[in-house]
């Protein structure tokens, strides 16, 4: 089991047999000095860096480097070494272990050693040379099935059980003196009198029976493996410990080819009889936690070209194999208009010809769709089997429905909806690919639209240009149209419109839907749109459309705006805002025709960012009719948290600048990156209230927009949308009171 990595020895340059040729490794060649002129150009040849080239892991490269001084030389030493061999081995089986040890988890300082020992299987009988082998040599006798018995072995010191024992050893020496009746001279015992005591000949094996902690640690693990698995006459020269999760697939690889019973796992025999090329029951519990790869790196003095040239031919017929399982028909296709040509000879059908019969032969290929549906009578996929002029088989099956998609996308929202209960006015304009005569209209997203009240507010064949979009009049291509399409309401449902029409195929589409509730939640409108004839599909455009999308004609398709949250508005005349001086006055209601100041406070639900760079954000001031803003004061402000010792918190200024103001509308640019959500804004200005209640003739609401420049160039509307009622005006009283004369002890003045 395992990956196979082999190099064959010794690598060049030293195959040059250059002389005084070296490196960090030592003098690596010696020969005859006239032919140093040809190692020129390897002077820093460096066998270390060349292994690690040749995919050799760095932890093995120290015991490759040893093996390739070992093959410079004679002749003779030269052959005594030709390949390096690096294999993954799993040892499935429990060993010597000292308990809680993770093999994992071993002291950076311990020693590793692997032994091999060969066993036989005769007649269904084990016999185990018990020996441990140096080199690993094939037997060569028959009726013998050959296994090895591969054991890993780590040694290392027991620093616990050393210090115990530093501690121990003046105790030791003292009692072990003492039972024996011995005499010190300096350092050195002269002399014992008893020769034996409880059994024990000398100090020393008392000395060893004191010391009860042992300072070594022996560790062994082992497991049967195939005799394929190991290269012949080869002895390891290094090896590493893998963490077990890697072990679970190599040990689980089906790689042995022979009558064996030979695993243990998890302390369980478990056994195997394969015969021929049946290799399922080479199994290993691969839910076992013991389980321990370990990745040697052998040295092999046997030639295995020619093992490897076999290895390798039967590696890749085994590829073709599996190849022509996956592939059985492996012709190459000629495509003709809508035909597809497969010539099959010799070289073109499964070897196998008997595993052919019943075989499922699956292709892939490119296509590309018909721009136009094809007639339900034709839409089949044809196969013919033919044999020179004869046809030997043949059969047909159904295509799939194929749905062109509209074209040129239009939906924009004509009217400003500034409440809930206000109706939408939606303008939709395509072009069709295919005639049809009922077009069917799904609303996706935002949630939720309702078309139960939708009616067609366009005219047939109205070409005037003073139709209006959010009160602007607009032309553009649509001057060059020849008017509405004559359209009608067939359906309609809180979330689906169908809408009868007859059109032919390439016919510009456009008309207006009047009646329409959009979402009160703001985002990008999704919808989905269908056209059939005679209830057969036609066209189509699901989920219509993101910016953008479908990327070779993207649709464009309204927003609907988000929404202020918590706005409110305050209204302040002269006396509010100076409560001390006119503490009377100050009580009043506001007033007609009188200077106010007006603060709103809003959150916005989702962070408003420029839709480009590096076009600046925009808050727009609209006042209802009868109002006139003052250009003296506009202050924009966030919430920014609480200063030193004073309560409540402190509203930060958002530096600002007015960029255009008329007495109803006003824009102020900002000069912030963003405007955050979930954050208190406040926006304070002054303004003068209507002169007369006569004069306040619309629906009497404050309008803020939150945009951007880039946004308004493009006459978009805006992402953001907040709207307050008017507030509550009276008008003044001409009342005036006078004194003649005064009372006692008073002055008027």
């Amino acid at each position: 089991a395992g990956t196979v990595w082999t190099l064959e020895l010794p690598l060049l340059p030293l195959a040059l047999n250059c002389s005084n040729l070296s490196n960090s490794s030592g003098n690596l060649a010696e020969g005859n000095a006239s032919n140093s002129s040809n190692c020129t150009n390897y002077s820093d040849f460096d066998v270390s860096v060349e292994l690690f080239a040749l995919g050799l892991p760095m932890w093995a490269l120290d015991a490759a480097e040893a093996a390739q001084n070992e093959s410079v030389g004679n002749a003779t030493t030269n052959a005594s070494v030709r390949f390096l061999v690096l294999r993954n081995h799993c040892l499935s089986e429990s060993g010597a272990v000292m308990a809680g040890f993770n093999w994992t988890l071993l002291p950076q300082d311990a020693e590793l050693s692997l032994s091999v020992n060969m066993s036989y299987l005769l007649n269904g009988t084990n016999e185990t040379n018990s020996s441990m082998l140096g080199h690993i040599e094939y037997a060569s006798a028959t009726n013998i099935t050959e296994v090895f018995r591969l054991c890993i072995q780590a040694t290392w010191v027991n620093t616990t059980a050393l210090q115990e024992l530093e501690m121990e050893a003046e105790f030791c020496h003292e009692m072990c003196q003492g039972m024996f009746n011995c005499s010190k001279s300096g350092n050195n015992t002269s002399s014992c009198v008893n020769s034996s005591v409880h059994g024990l000949a000398h100090e020393s094996e008392c000395l060893d029976s004191c010391l009860f902690a042992a300072p070594m640690v022996h560790v062994e693990r082992c497991s049967t493996v195939p005799v394929e698995t190991l290269p012949p006459n080869s002895s390891s020269i290094g090896l590493r410990v893998i963490p077990s999760t890697a072990c679970v697939g190599a040990c689980c690889s089906p790689n042995i080819s022979s009558d064996l019973e030979f695993i243990r796992v998890g302390g369980a025999s478990a056994s195997g009889n394969m015969s021929g090329n049946d290799s399922s029951v080479w199994t290993c519990d691969c839910d076992d936690e013991g389980l321990l790869l370990i990745e040697v790196l052998w040295k092999s003095m046997s030639n295995l070209t020619i093992e490897l040239e076999k290895w390798r031919l039967a590696y890749e017929e085994a590829l073709e194999l599996i190849h022509w399982d996956t592939f059985p028909l492996q012709a190459a296709p000629m495509c003709y208009d809508n035909k597809v040509v497969f010539l099959l000879g010799e070289g073109d059908l499964h070897p196998e010809r008997g595993l052919l019969n019943g075989t499922v032969i699956p292709f892939s290929m490119a296509y590309q769709n018909p721009m136009r549906p094809p007639m339900w009578f034709m839409n089949f996929w044809t196969v013919r089997h033919e044999q020179g002029d004869s046809v030997i088989s043949s059969a047909a099956v159904a295509s799939w429905v194929v749905v062109s998609k509209l074209r040129y996308i239009v939906i924009e929202l004509l009217t400003e909806v500034l409440k809930p209960e206000d109706a939408a006015e939606i303008h939709i304009e395509f072009v069709t690919v295919n005639p049809a005569d009922r077009l069917d209209i799904v609303a996706i997203n935002p949630q939720v639209f309702n078309f139960s009240q939708a009616y067609i507010t366009s005219h047939p064949n109205e070409t005037s240009l003073t139709h209006r979009r959010r009160g602007v009049a607009y032309g553009g291509r649509r001057l060059y149209w020849p008017g509405f399409t004559d359209v009608q309401v067939l359906e309609r449902s809180e979330l689906e419109l169908s809408i009868g029409m007859l059109v032919d195929a390439v016919e510009y589409v456009r008309f207006d839907v009047g009646g329409v509730r959009i979402p009160w939640n703001g985002g990008q409108a999704i919808l989905s749109l269908f056209s059939t004839v005679r209830d057969l599909p036609r066209d189509e455009m699901q989920n219509c459309c993101p910016p953008g999308y479908p990327p070779n004609n993207p649709g464009v398709v309204f927003r609907v705006p988000y929404r202020f949250e918590n706005l409110m508005g305050f209204l302040s005349n002269k006396f509010m805002l100076q409560r001390s001086i006119y503490p009377i006055a100050s009580g009043m209601e506001t007033r007609l025709d009188e200077t106010h100041r007006v603060v709103f406070l809003f959150f916005l639900p989702k962070t408003h960012r420029s839709s480009k760079e590096p076009y600046e954000i925009i808050l727009i001031i609209r006042t209802p009719v009868g109002y006139r803003l003052m250009p003296d004061m506009f202050v924009v402000e966030t919430a920014g948290g609480s200063a030193g010792n004073q309560t409540g918190v402190v509203m930060n200024q958002i530096r600002s600048s007015l960029r255009q103001l008329n007495l109803t509308r006003a824009e102020l640019s900002l000069a912030a990156p963003e405007i955050e959500a979930d954050v208190e804004y406040r926006v304070t200005f002054e303004a003068t209230t209507p002169e007369f209640h006569a004069n306040r003739t619309d629906r009497r609401l404050w309008v803020l927009e939150l945009t951007d420049r880039w946004s308004l160039m493009q006459d978009m509307a805006a992402e953001n949308l907040g709207v307050y009622d008017d507030f509550n005006l009276y008008s003044q009283v001409n009342f005036s009171v006078s004194a003649p004369q005064s009372p006692p002890e008073v002055v008027i003045e």
